[in-house]
């Protein structure tokens, strides 16, 4: 049966589907084995342990590595209610809140690696700040999409977005700076001078093509929903209450292509290279010792 044929044979949107079954299998596997890789990177770093117990930046790692996982296992869609797979467990607002939390840990992992490159390159007390100033926008990107998400009101997904979009281009400003620092620094260069421009130069060149793509796809179209929303009657937006009764309900068990095809693509990313990126920020660019050298300005955690 071809992939074509596949997506029209079934009329249920319930059926496991050749398609639905490959990518869900893939998607535990991927969540499984991050999950694993986590565990072990763990165990084999000497920095990540602190008296027996969890260094701040392995426990945002944790955090995040079990979100996605809990989103591969169990994946939702906010606005039509619909979940992969029946279970007690794939509540839509329950995916939000873990959203929620898994999302702030990897944006204060991405403020804490910018203030400790500042450490060792700058000591700029601006970098700090505006460091601290992304975790404040996307605090209120999570605010704006829990909203949303309950009352299907599509203008605070737009918020969200747009939040992510500025809290880019803060992130891409004071990485900048510390990285043409890291170039024109001669004098007694550190021995992780060489680590520190590879890292900036991959996080610079990643905020920039996802401030991009941000703009032109997310903000875009979470902008035109709202404005077919707000011409629909009746209204498709509902009161806080009235949705918060219905996200904490079940959700709509759903593995139709129709519902699905749009969301394929940004989840594998999302649930496989920022798990990757938030394991790569702990190992490679947040050590513990590296973090506590300098009592200049304390990380968020």
């Amino acid at each position: 049966m071809t992939l074509n044929s596949d997506l029209k044979s079934s009329d249920n949107p319930k059926e496991w589907t050749s398609w639905a079954l490959t990518w869900f299998i893939s998607m535990c596997i991927l969540a499984t084995g991050n999950l694993a890789i986590c565990f072990k990177l763990y165990v084999l770093s000497p920095r990540s342990v602190s008296k027996g117990t969890l260094s701040p930046t392995w426990k945002l790692t944790v955090i995040f590595t079990f979100v996605c996982a809990y989103r591969s296992y169990f994946p939702t869609i906010y606005l039509s209610r619909s979940c992969f797979v029946e279970s007690g467990v794939s509540g839509i607002l329950l995916a939000r809140l873990m959203a929620f939390v898994g999302e702030l840990c990897w944006m204060v992992q991405v403020a804490n690696s910018l203030k400790v490159v500042n450490r060792a390159l700058s000591r700029s007390p601006a970098v700090n700040v505006l460091a601290n100033f992304v975790v404040v926008l996307i605090s209120m990107a999570e605010c704006f999409s829990t909203y949303a998400t309950v009352t299907k009101n599509s203008l605070f997904f737009t918020l969200e977005e747009g939040s992510w979009v500025v809290a880019g281009v803060t992130c891409i400003t004071p990485a900048l700076f510390i990285l043409v620092r890291a170039y024109r620094r001669v004098e007694d260069p550190s021995r992780r001078d060489p680590m520190i421009r590879l890292y900036l130069t991959i996080f610079v060149g990643f905020m920039f093509v996802y401030d991009i793509w941000g703009v032109s796809t997310d903000v875009r179209s979470n902008w035109n929903r709202y404005i077919e929303e707000r011409d629909e009657v009746p209204s498709p937006w509902l009161d806080f209450h009235t949705g918060l009764d219905q996200v904490t309900g079940l959700c709509n068990l759903d593995r139709s292509w129709e519902t699905w095809s749009g969301y394929l693509l940004w989840m594998t990313g999302y649930f496989s290279l920022g798990v990757w990126s938030s394991l790569a920020l702990s190992i490679l660019v947040l050590p513990e010792k590296s973090a506590s050298a300098a009592p200049s300005e304390p990380l968020l955690v």
